[in-house]
């Protein structure tokens, strides 16, 4: 296998992996923190504004 052991394809493939969940989370808090400031925007647009932000965008 060309000089590779079993132990170091697997701790490269771990590590790949650990690198893809790190930036999938990073990816999801920076979805939720760019709809938490849609959402302050919205209220400060509309102050009586009372719902979430699905439904002020699909309707």
């Amino acid at each position: 296998m060309d000089g590779y052991t079993l132990n170091d394809l697997l701790a490269t493939k771990t590590s790949t992996t650990k690198k893809k969940q790190t930036k999938r989370l990073w990816r999801e808090i920076e979805e939720l923190q760019d709809r938490r400031q849609l959402l302050q925007e919205l209220k400060e647009l509309d102050p009586f504004f009372k719902g979430n932000i699905d439904s002020a965008i699909f309707k």
